[in-house]
């Protein structure tokens, strides 16, 4: 099974929905802005030489209609997850951490074991609400409120016994792009005072502990500008959302 065949509609559009929420109640468009979290004092990285492995990235790119929904477009989104790869592994290297990838990512047909894919599928759901319940007061969780206690579940330790590893990155974008329609209906009601959303670039990291399962940090990204079909634009957005990474 593909990552592509394994993205489910209600998932993303629950993910949408929460993103939705978050990106007005915590930034204002333009420039990459971001807001991270960490374990704290319970975070301890391991004496030595860490190895990290780099989950498959969870990249979609769409087009903004003039109605403004999404579709995505498969063409974009190969171009930009391959530009998503090099750029992490790119990071990776400029840290001198050893990376292993979980497979041939320059492939973009290479499968993903159904449990692995659950994995990327559950970073998606409790990455969006790490960054709605931990960014917004209003949202906060009771049980979470106080401290930063979140967790993949036991697959990640298997998933440590398969590929080796002392953390797992994970990482989820997405970019979109506003149609010729969708700009022009911007221009229109902006000289009626009135705003539209146009495209918007949303990320979110988790260097998740393989051997507890736990997200010991994580960052989320969002921004009115940026290309992930752009090597170079690509290789900053990482550069940023990765920038406070404790590796």
């Amino acid at each position: 099974m593909s990552l592509a065949e394994g993205k489910r509609f209600d998932l993303r559009f629950l993910l949408r929905l929460r993103l939705i929420v978050l990106v007005p109640l915590l930034f204002a468009a333009g420039c990459a802005q971001t807001r991270s979290l960490d374990s704290g004092d319970a975070f301890q990285r391991p004496a030595g030489e860490v190895t990290v492995l780099l989950m498959p990235a969870d990249v979609e790119i769409s087009l903004l209609t003039t109605g403004g929904l999404l579709e995505p477009n498969a063409a974009w989104t190969e171009q930009g997850r391959r530009n998503v790869v090099a750029a992490l592994k790119a990071e990776m290297a400029e840290r001198n951490i050893k990376v292993v990838s979980y497979a041939d990512d320059s492939n973009p047909t290479y499968e993903i074991e159904p449990e692995h894919l659950q994995l990327v599928k559950l970073h998606e759901a409790v990455g969006g609400a790490i960054a709605l319940h931990k960014f917004v007061p209003a949202l906060a969780l009771p049980t979470k409120k106080d401290k930063f206690d979140w967790t993949l579940g036991d697959g990640v330790q298997r998933l440590r016994d398969s590929h080796g590893g002392n953390y797992a990155l994970f990482v989820y974008a997405e970019d979109s792009f506003s149609s010729e329609g969708r700009v022009a209906l911007t221009v229109a009601l902006a000289i009626l005072g009135v705003g539209v959303q146009g495209g918007q670039q949303i990320a979110f990291a988790s260097l998740v502990d393989m051997d507890s399962g736990s997200v010991v940090w994580f960052n989320v990204l969002t921004s009115g500008v940026g290309d992930l079909r752009d090597p170079e634009l690509a290789r900053g957005t990482i550069d940023t959302l990765l920038d406070s990474a404790p590796l």
